[in-house]
């Protein structure tokens, strides 16, 4: 592809990193998300270097990137994939169920803090416990403002667009 840059436009090149290299970084982003921090730089690196290549871009910052392929961090898109796979588990029918018996919503007699909370794990071990994935999506959907966890689904992916979750 780097023989080739010159003679193919920017836009097509932005067409075969959207068609055959995200996929590559998006393939189970839920198993990639509790990799060590020094793998998970050098994913983002490696995704920054071949934005910078398809771009022709060496000055820009790694934002800057994203922005102009309209493109979201590896990270983020980690989350956004995780908060995803539980509002599908919660509100989906045919969900698998073993995925609905990960999450337990809080019953309580008054509302505080909205609806539709979830109770955190038991963690049985901080080294593991923490970094599993019920605790960590369970963590992250409380946070989110109580507008996007009743949402439907549409809407939902709407809004985890727009929110920053780092």
């Amino acid at each position: 592809m780097r023989r080739l840059r010159k003679l193919i436009s920017k836009a097509t090149l932005v067409k075969l990193y959207k068609a055959f290299v995200l996929p590559h970084f998006h393939y189970c982003l839920s198993v990639w998300h509790f990799c060590s921090a020094q793998n998970a730089e050098k994913l983002e690196a490696l995704n920054k270097r071949i934005l910078r290549f398809i771009l022709d871009n060496f000055e820009s910052t790694y934002n800057n990137l994203l922005d102009k392929v309209n493109s979201v961090s590896l990270y983020n898109r980690r989350i956004h994939n995780m908060l995803i796979l539980l509002y599908k588990s919660l509100f989906f029918a045919k969900y698998p169920i073993y995925m609905r018996d990960m999450f337990i919503l809080r019953t309580t007699s008054y509302n505080l803090r909205g609806t539709y909370i979830l109770t955190l794990p038991v963690l049985k071990t901080t080294t593991y416990g923490l970094y599993s994935f019920s605790y960590h999506a369970a963590k992250l959907w409380n946070s989110l403002p109580d507008f996007v966890r009743t949402s439907n689904f549409n809407d939902f992916r709407n809004s985890l667009a727009r929110l920053n979750l780092m």
